[in-house]
């Protein structure tokens, strides 16, 4: 399964494309973000970490599920644009 997120802002909503292999050949699903992307900062493991990120379908075969859920934690995050490359803290 291949999944690919565009963030939202000017680009517009936040969206996730899932390309399927089932029995009846692939199919590909649209999904748009139902609400705000909300996620938690951890400084302690300079990680960000998003939990159960709904996403309702807006596209794709009859095939697709209703609903798609998201959760994924990034870190250690650093600074890559600095001299060192240091972590990332958030107020």
């Amino acid at each position: 399964m291949e999944t690919e997120f565009s963030l939202g802002g000017s680009a517009g909503t936040i969206q996730a494309t899932a390309v399927l292999d089932t029995w009846f050949g692939t199919i590909t699903c649209s999904y748009q973000l139902s609400g705000a992307f909300t996620g938690s900062a951890d400084n302690a493991a300079h990680s960000l970490a998003f939990r159960t990120e709904h996403f309702a379908k807006s596209g794709g075969s009859t095939l697709c599920p209703g609903d798609g859920y998201f959760s994924a934690t990034y870190g250690p995050v650093a600074d890559t644009s600095q001299a060192g490359s240091p972590a990332v803290f958030v107020n």
